[in-house]
């Protein structure tokens, strides 16, 4: 499962090697914006969970597509995708944020 951008730091952006498969840890949440973008949540190797990061799934290969569909099967059966997603709002550069309000 490749990711296709690391996390942030320091305000650049930096692509990920699409040979490894080792770049998150763990990916945490689903969630949806207004305009029905999906983006999961991120735990990445070697940093703390306050440095995690959505990430549109959309961008995200056809394996991991699919992993995560049977994941979110697994984890939420028979739950409808309103009852686990969580609100976000973007931007126009795609950085998603949780809604709050």
């Amino acid at each position: 499962m490749t990711i296709v951008h690391s996390p942030k730091r320091r305000g650049r952006k930096r692509k990920v090697d699409s040979s490894n498969l080792e770049d998150y840890e763990s990916v945490l949440l689903e969630g949806v914006t207004a305009r029905r973008i999906v983006a999961v949540l991120f735990k990445w190797k070697h940093l703390p969970i306050n440095e995690a990061s959505w990430h549109p799934l959309d961008i995200q290969t056809p394996d991991f597509r699919e992993w995560w569909s049977e994941e979110v099967e697994a984890r939420y059966p028979l739950t409808p995708d309103v009852a686990f997603r969580i609100p976000l709002k973007s931007n126009s550069h795609r950085q998603f944020s949780m809604i709050t309000d």
